[in-house]
C-alpha cells in the first residue's frame, strides 16, 4: 500500500470514529481528544502538502492551522444552511472537514521530510544568547502583564494610563529594540519570532488586564451572540457576517470547557501575537541573515490587537493571509494557506476579507504560467477589485433593497471642504501644546502610515526593477491599496449611511483606510526588514538611532492602542463600570416582571447585555437602546440635550412596548446635575447607584409624576 493510500485510509477511520463516538453518546472528553487527535492527524499529513521540506513540527503545525480554518469554514456554511451547531452538527463538521482533507491529500502530493537541511547547530555563545533573549522577552511581557493586571479596574475610566505604573511604556519600547538588537547578534528566526510575539503581546494584553468588566462597546453584544450560539446552536435572525469569530469562539469555548467571555476577550491579542509573527517567519524560513525582518512588523498599528471583534479578529486572519503571500524563500508549495486564512477573514467580517482574499487571488495569478502581460493585466485588474469591492458591495446591496446599503452622492466629492478636511486627517502635524510624550505618540500614530507608504514604495520599485529582465512578475500591492484609499475617500465623501448615527457614519471609511494600511504590509515589511538587516553593518551611532527610532514608535503606537485623556488627545467615552452594572440590576429589580424600556448611554446598555443577554425585543427594538442609529437611542439623545419629559418617555415606551421607563443619567455626563433636577420633577421615582455616580429615574406612564428618591449602595 503507496503512503498515499496509507493517509487516506487513517483518514477514512478518523471520520468513522467521530462519527461513531457521537452515535454512542460519547462524552465530550472523549469527543474533544478525538477532535484535537484528528486535526493534529490531518495536519501532519497536509504539512508537505502546504511546505517545502517541512519539519515534522513545523508541517504539523501549519496543517493543523490549515485544518482548523477549514472546520471553521465547514462549521459557518453549516450555520448558514440551517443546521444547528449542537452534538451532530458538531460531529458532521469534523467529518466534512477530514473528507476534504482527504481528497485534499488524494490530489496533491507532498515532499518528503526526509533529507530536509539540517539547522547548523548554534556555538555555546549563542546559545547563552538565545536562552537568555527569549528568558528576558517572556519576563517582560509577564512583568507587564503582572502590572496590568494589578492595575485593574471595575469603575469607569476614560483612560487607563494613569493607573499603570510610568516604567511600562519604556519597558515595551525596550522590547522591540532588544528583539532588534537580538536578531542582529543571534540571527536566528524562530528566536526573533518569539521576541516579537513577546512585544507585541505587551501590548496587546494591557486592555483584558486592565478592564476588569470589559473593554469598549461591541465586544458585549458579541459575547452575548455567542453564548445564545452555543446554548441554542443557532443564531436568529441570522447575521450576515461576524460567523467567522462566533463559531471559532463557541467551538473552542466548548472544547477547552472555558467561558465564552474568557475564550472571546483573549482571541485577537494571543491571536495577534502567535499568528502574525509565525506567518513572517515561516515566509523568511531559515535564512540567518533575515531574521532582523521580524521587527519590521513595527509597521503594524498595533491598536487592532487589543481588543476582540469581528473587524480585530479578521484584521489578524488578513495580516497573517498578507503576509504568508510574501515572495522570499518559496517555503510554499502553493497558496492554499493564505487563501484558507482569507476565506476565514471573509466569514469574520467582508469589510477585511474581501479585500484581502481578492489579494490573495492577486498573487496567486501573479504566480502562475501564464504569459507575463497577461499576468500583470490580471493582477492589476484584481487590485483594482480588491480597492473597490467593499464600497461595491454596499452598491450592491443597495439594488437589492437591504436596509443596510449605502447610497452615493458623487456630487459632494466635487466640494472643496471633503478634500480639504481629509487632507488636514493625513497631514502629521500637532499644535505645540508642551505635552512632550503626548505629541511625541501623536507624531508616531501619524508617521506611521506614511512610513508605511515610503518603505511599500520603495518595495515595489526594487521588485519592479528586479523583474524587468525575467519572466517574474510581483503583485501590485501599491495598486490595491491606493485603490482601497480611493474607495474609502468615496465613502467617506460620497457615502449616505442612513441607518447609522452621525459619530458612526465615518467608521467604514475609516476602517477601509486601515485595510489599505494591510495592503501595503507586504510590500513595506520585506523592504524595511532590508533596510534593518543592512543597519547590522552600519556605524555605531546610526544603530544606535535605528533602535532608538524603534522604541519610540513602538512606545508611541502603544500609548495610541488604548484611550488617550491627555494635552492633545482627550477621550470623550468611558469604559462600563460596575455601578452601571448595579443599575441595570436594580432595574430589573424594580418593574417586578413588568415590561420595561431604558433610556441611557452605550456603558449602561452594554452592562445590560452583559448581566442579561438579549432579554428581551419588542418589534425589534431592544428594551436598551443600542448606539447603532436605532430610534431608542435617539430618543435617549433627545432626552438628554433636549430634556426628559414625560412626553419623551411616553414615545420610548410606545417603541419598547412597555408603559414603564427608566431614564439612566450617570454623572460624568456635563448636564448630569440639569439632567437630574429636571428628571426629578417628571418622574415618579429616583434612585442613587453608589453616591450619585449613576441616577435612575422611573417613569410610570400611568401615574401621575411623584417623585421618591431611594438611596442604594
Amino acid at each position: 500500500m503507496t503512503e498515499q493510500w496509507k493517509e487516506l485510509a487513517v483518514q477514512g477511520a478518523l471520520v468513522a470514529a467521530i462519527l461513531g463516538a457521537h452515535f454512542l453518546n460519547a462524552g465530550p472528553l472523549i469527543m474533544g481528544f478525538l477532535s484535537i487527535f484528528a486535526m493534529l492527524t490531518q495536519g501532519y499529513a497536509l504539512g508537505p502538502r502546504l511546505l517545502r521540506n517541512p519539519s515534522a513540527l513545523l508541517g504539523t503545525a501549519w496543517g493543523f492551522l490549515a485544518t482548523l480554518g477549514m472546520l471553521m469554514l465547514t462549521r459557518g456554511a453549516l450555520f448558514y444552511a440551517g443546521m444547528l451547531l449542537d452534538g451532530p452538527g458538531e460531529a458532521l463538521a469534523l467529518a466534512i472537514t477530514l473528507i476534504a482533507g482527504g481528497v485534499w491529500l488524494s490530489i496533491c502530493r507532498g515532499q518528503k521530510t526526509a533529507g530536509q537541511k539540517i539547522h547548523e547547530p548554534l556555538d555555546k555563545e549563542k546559545s547563552i544568547l538565545s536562552v537568555l533573549a527569549i528568558s528576558l522577552s517572556v519576563f517582560a511581557a509577564a512583568l507587564i502583564g503582572w502590572a496590568a493586571f494589578r492595575s485593574g479596574t471595575t469603575n469607569a475610566i476614560r483612560t487607563p494610563w494613569p493607573l499603570l505604573p510610568s516604567w511600562v511604556l519604556p519597558l515595551i519600547a525596550l522590547q522591540w529594540t532588544f528583539a532588534l538588537a537580538s536578531a542582529w547578534r543571534i540571527r536566528r528566526t524562530v528566536i526573533s519570532a518569539v521576541q516579537i510575539g513577546c512585544a507585541m503581546a505587551s501590548t496587546a494584553l494591557l486592555a483584558p488586564l486592565l478592564y476588569r468588566i470589559g473593554y469598549g462597546f461591541d465586544g458585549f453584544l458579541h459575547v452575548a451572540g455567542e453564548r445564545v450560539l452555543l446554548a441554542t446552536g443557532t443564531l436568529l435572525p441570522k447575521p450576515p457576517y461576524y460567523m467567522g469569530q462566533y463559531v471559532f469562539v463557541t467551538w473552542l469555548s466548548k472544547l477547552m470547557d472555558f467561558d465564552v467571555a474568557s475564550v472571546d476577550t483573549w482571541l485577537v491579542p494571543a491571536a495577534a501575537a502567535v499568528l502574525i509573527p509565525a506567518a513572517l517567519a515561516l515566509v523568511i524560513g531559515r535564512e540567518r541573515q533575515k531574521a532582523a525582518m521580524l521587527p519590521a512588523l513595527i509597521l503594524m498599528p498595533l491598536s487592532a490587537f487589543v481588543a476582540t471583534t469581528p473587524h480585530g479578529f479578521a484584521s489578524v486572519l488578513g495580516i497573517a493571509a498578507l503576509l504568508l503571500c510574501i515572495r522570499t524563500e518559496e517555503r510554499m508549495n502553493s497558496r492554499s494557506l493564505p487563501l484558507i486564512f482569507a476565506l476565514w477573514a471573509l466569514l469574520t467580517h467582508p469589510l477585511v476579507g474581501l479585500p484581502v482574499l481578492v489579494c490573495v487571488f492577486m498573487a496567486i495569478v501573479s504566480e502562475s504560467a501564464l504569459a507575463k502581460p497577461w499576468r500583470i493585466a490580471a493582477s492589476a485588474m484584481l487590485a483594482i477589485t480588491a480597492g473597490f469591492s467593499v464600497p461595491l458591495v454596499f452598491g450592491a446591496a443597495t439594488a437589492f433593497g437591504s436596509g443596510a446599503g449605502v447610497s452615493f452622492h458623487l456630487s459632494e466629492l466635487t466640494k472643496p471642504e471633503i478634500w480639504s478636511g481629509l487632507m488636514a486627517s493625513w497631514v502629521p502635524w500637532v499644535g505645540n501644546r508642551y505635552a512632550l510624550w503626548a505629541e511625541t505618540s501623536v507624531w508616531a500614530e501619524k508617521l506611521l502610515p506614511w512610513i508605511t507608504i515610503l518603505f511599500a514604495g520603495l518595495g515595489t520599485w526594487r521588485a519592479t526593477k528586479s523583474s524587468r529582465n525575467t519572466a517574474v512578475s510581483n503583485p501590485p500591492w501599491f495598486l490595491a491599496a491606493g485603490a482601497a484609499v480611493l474607495a474609502a475617500v468615496v465613502l467617506k465623501g460620497a457615502g449616505d449611511f442612513s441607518f447609522l448615527i452621525d459619530y458612526e457614519k465615518g467608521n467604514y471609511a475609516d476602517r477601509l483606510f486601515l485595510v489599505a494600511w494591510f495592503l501595503l504590509l507586504p510590500a513595506a515589511v520585506p523592504e524595511l526588514g532590508r533596510w534593518l538587516c543592512k543597519a547590522r553593518m552600519a556605524r555605531l551611532a546610526s544603530r544606535w538611532a535605528v533602535l532608538a527610532s524603534v522604541g519610540i514608535l513602538a512606545a508611541g503606537m502603544s500609548y495610541a492602542s488604548l484611550p488617550r485623556h491627555d494635552a492633545v488627545t482627550p477621550s470623550r467615552g468611558w469604559s462600563v463600570g460596575y455601578a452601571d452594572i448595579e443599575a441595570v440590576r436594580l432595574i430589573h429589580e424594580d418593574s417586578e416582571g413588568r415590561p420595561y424600556t431604558v433610556l441611557a448611554n452605550q456603558s449602561v446598555s452594554a452592562a445590560a447585555v452583559r448581566t442579561f443577554g438579549f432579554l428581551r425585543y419588542h418589534d425589534d427594538v431592544f428594551l436598551y437602546p443600542i448606539p447603532t442609529g436605532g430610534e431608542l437611542y435617539k430618543l435617549f439623545l433627545r432626552a438628554s440635550y433636549e430634556g426628559p419629559e414625560r412626553e419623551v418617555m411616553s414615545l420610548a415606551g410606545a417603541l419598547g412596548g412597555s408603559r414603564l421607563v427608566y431614564f439612566v443619567v450617570n454623572d460624568y455626563w456635563w448636564k448630569a446635575n440639569e439632567l437630574s433636577e429636571a428628571a426629578e420633577a417628571s418622574a415618579n421615582r429616583s434612585f442613587l447607584i453608589r453616591d450619585g455616580a449613576i441616577r435612575v429615574f422611573r417613569y410610570d406612564l400611568d401615574i401621575p409624576a411623584q417623585s421618591d428618591t431611594s438611596a442604594v449602595k
